[in-house]
């Protein structure tokens, strides 16, 4: 067992360390692979942005995390979460997310999906931004739809009701057109480009298909060619016999 006092945990390999859970005492069992504070602040950088009453890790998975860094543009930042799973065979599972970044405050957030047999695939991931861009003093140069609360509310939904019959939704509202890029991760902003907003139903037999879509803007920063609704039907070319 070692004991510092005060003292502090971090698996950075630099030194000084980009980013620490200080506390005022620090236990480490080496062969159980267990360490563990009390009265911990995380730094990122000389930043303090958690305070922690009692912490512990160790080598076996835990729901609970935390990703500290440092990035533009939101400077200083720490990610925290709590990773869940739901009983039953539907499997719903998802994360609650309380992040700290040192340009834009608190944000608060949940992703959900889920995949059943009766009821296709889901994905629902919400986030708020109570703070907006402490950098930014200007108003009139924030981002089009921009204040200082800012959200996204994402909904996907793929489903199968009849053999021949599929549904796919994809709704996003977002308060402003740069969210997105700001408070996004760069790889979910660079891949998720479907920005638009939804319903598609196609039945497609041997005898005729038929597609429907209905399409609504969502965010008024956008431009998008609403369908309300459009429908099409095709009937499949058949010999005539004698």
């Amino acid at each position: 067992v070692y004991e510092v006092t005060p003292g502090y945990l971090t698996t950075c390999e630099f030194e000084p360390p980009h980013f620490r859970l200080a506390g005022r005492r620090a236990l480490v069992f080496a062969e159980d692979r267990h360490a563990r504070a009390s009265n911990v602040a995380l730094l990122v950088e000389q930043l303090p942005f958690l305070y922690l009453p009692f912490v512990s890790f160790t080598e076996h998975k835990s729901p609970f995390f935390i990703i500290p860094g440092k990035r533009k543009p939101w400077g200083a930042f720490a990610l925290g979460g709590y990773r869940y799973e739901l009983p039953g065979d539907d499997g719903h599972e998802g994360t609650v997310r309380l992040d700290r970044r040192q340009n834009y405050g608190w944000g608060y957030g949940i992703d959900h999906q889920f995949k059943s047999a009766d009821y296709g695939k889901g994905l629902l991931k919400a986030y708020y931004n109570p703070d907006g861009d402490k950098t930014e003093e200007n108003p009139s140069a924030l981002p089009k739809g921009a204040d200082k609360k800012r959200y996204r509310v994402l909904w996907r939904h793929a489903w199968r009701p009849a053999d021949h019959t599929s549904i796919i939704t994809n709704v996003q509202e977002f308060s402003d057109e740069a969210f997105r890029k700001d408070l996004l991760y760069h790889e979910e902003y660079l891949d998720d480009d479907q920005v638009e907003s939804y319903i598609s139903s196609v039945t497609s037999t041997q005898d005729f298909s038929f597609t429907g879509l209905v399409r609504k803007r969502m965010n008024r920063f956008q431009t998008v060619d609403e369908a309300l609704p459009q429908m099409t039907l095709d009937l499949r070319e058949r010999p005539v016999r004698d």
